[in-house]
């Protein structure tokens, strides 16, 4: 008999002859930013031949020169594609949020290179009409391309293309129904992620029933038939202590055995860790930035705040008329926040609202609140709003990356509510940060919303590098573009 679970699934699978061309499931990535590298350039091509022929130009080769901006157009873009996990497989998977994503990201990459064709004064060389076969040729290639990824990828499997790693997961404990929902999400997230588990639920396997030879058995059983190449452990705090004993006795196997992390051992051995003696000591609160970190992190905040005022002062000052001709009232807003250390500064904004609160009472935007004015919704929903902090940022307060600073009133009410809070003034506070760009921004109506933001703030002080921050920066554009959250 085998282990329950594991017998109604004992006749599923057959073995599958990978062949040497066969790709690895990890290879879908690159394979993806080809196929829309080669798809951007052919376009451009093609926009350069319909081009010559419909004006009558006499032209028969390609435009060489608009060549070179299409493969430049085409780096770009996969370059802001993989920045904001365009090809990863769960992305890819949902058809619909992978083509809008890719829009956002096409448009954004296109404006991008108007800038700099206009900034560098090379526009009159090229045909308007190119350039517009080009944008919306591209567009309809991208969307096209990712309509039939997902169709493409499961026939690239059954045919044996693309080869992925065939899986046991299995469950230790008494009480496998303990955790059901959350093993259905590992079972989804392994499948994302290019394994096949065998069958479609979670094996079980009980500690006090024996039926550890029955396990054996089976993998051994499916290994040698090549039905199998790796067995996942899943165990709760109760059945942690088994888990080396179970180990142990799958040695007699020749397969990979991996565990799945549990939350609290997962954000143990993520954090940097250090031997003294022979003691493991785990970093859980990192030491402020070094002087070289503090020069560089300082540094890309003067040059993009500086340069972000120079170039949007003609946007700024339209704005600051907007709302000085819409409602009477001061054109900035400027409320008391809380910066690194705890230490007070003044935020700078555009004031979108009639009313300015600055107080111990502090009541959130939400959708439709009377208290926005008509300019004032436009700003805040494109983020206007927001850019005199770039004044902020050059003066020292806040940071262009970092946790996102809330009124007084927030800190003091939140603190009391969510034990890590304070962590977060261990860093600048910033325009944009980790959580704005992984959509968590907006209204917090309930405390679970403010405590995923502050996972996020707390992440990114743990891991922040300058590239991060760089990322953070190019990703923010899309989160601009396509926020909902913002009112």
């Amino acid at each position: 008999m085998l282990p329950v679970g594991v017998g109604e699934h004992s006749t599923e699978g057959a073995r599958r002859d990978v062949s040497r061309f066969s790709l690895g499931y990890g290879a879908l990535q690159p394979v993806a930013a080809i196929a829309d590298a080669l798809a951007i350039m052919m376009v451009g091509g093609c926009a350069t031949l319909i081009y010559h022929r419909l004006a009558g130009s006499g032209k028969k080769l390609l435009d060489v020169n608009f060549l070179s901006v299409a493969l430049m157009t085409a780096v770009l873009f996969i370059t802001l594609s993989y920045l904001t996990g365009g090809y990863e497989p769960k992305t890819r998977a949902d058809r619909r949020a992978s083509i809008i994503s890719a829009l956002k990201i096409w448009a954004l990459t296109l404006a991008f290179m108007v800038l700099c064709a206009f900034l560098s004064k090379v526009s009159a060389q090229y045909s308007r009409a190119t350039m517009i076969l080009h944008a919306a040729g591209g567009a309809v290639a991208i969307t096209f391309i990712r309509m039939l990824w997902p169709h493409l990828v499961r026939q690239a499997m059954e045919n044996n293309l693309v080869f992925t790693t065939t899986v046991l997961v299995v469950r230790i404990g008494d009480d496998p129904d303990a955790s059901k929902a959350a093993d259905l999400v590992r079972m989804r997230e392994l499948r994302n992620s290019g394994l096949r588990p065998v069958g479609s639920q979670v094996m079980s396997l009980g500690l006090s029933d024996g039926r550890m030879e029955q396990l054996i058995a089976f993998v051994d059983e499916r290994f040698r038939l090549g039905q199998l190449n790796e067995v996942i452990l899943l165990a709760g705090h109760d059945a942690l202590s088994h888990l080396d004993e179970v180990v142990e006795r799958l040695r007699v196997v020749p397969v990979p055995v991996r565990f799945v992390l549990d939350p609290v051992t997962h954000k143990v051995l993520t954090r940097p860790l250090k031997k003294v003696g022979s003691l493991i000591l785990a970093e859980y609160q990192r030491a402020p930035l070094s002087i070289t970190e503090r020069f560089f992190k300082r540094s890309l905040d003067i040059a993009v705040s500086l340069t972000g005022m120079m170039l949007l002062s003609p946007l700024l000052l339209i704005a600051a008329l907007a709302v000085k001709l819409d409602s009477p009232g001061p054109v900035f807003f400027k409320q008391a926040r809380r910066g690194f250390g705890g230490k007070p500064f003044l935020i700078l904004k555009l004031r979108s609202m009639a009313v300015q609160e600055d107080g111990a009472a502090v009541v959130q935007a939400k959708r439709d609140d009377a208290r926005v004015t008509r300019v004032g919704r436009l700003l805040r929903r494109t983020s206007i709003d927001e850019l005199p902090q770039l004044w902020n940022v050059f003066a020292g307060h806040m940071s262009i990356v970092g946790p996102r600073p809330h009124a007084v009133a927030h800190d003091d009410y939140y603190s009391q509510l969510i034990e890590d809070y304070a962590f977060r003034h261990h860093a600048k506070p910033g325009i944009t940060g980790w959580a704005q760009v992984k959509g968590l921004r907006g209204e917090t109506p309930h405390v679970e919303n403010m405590k995923a933001r502050i996972e996020k703030d707390i992440w990114y002080i743990d891991n922040w590098s300058i590239w991060l921050d760089i990322m953070i920066i190019l990703r923010t554009g899309l989160v601009v573009l396509g926020q909902r959250t913002a009112y």
